[in-house]
């Protein structure tokens, strides 16, 4: 493996265990309007990658 795959794999594991560790957080804070958030967060990261 190269060096930046290994960083790769290193990021991506911190990143998916925040996103694990902030949605008890944020279901304690938004309750059920959690779910319809995260959709609204990941139309809009993809209406940016697609333009980035």
């Amino acid at each position: 493996m190269s060096l930046w795959s290994v960083a790769g794999i290193g990021v991506g594991a911190m990143i998916g265990a925040a996103i694990y560790a902030l949605m008890g957080e944020a279901v304690a804070i938004a309750g059920k309007a959690v779910y319809i958030l995260f959709i609204i967060g990941g139309i809009v990261a993809a209406i940016i990658g697609y333009y980035l």
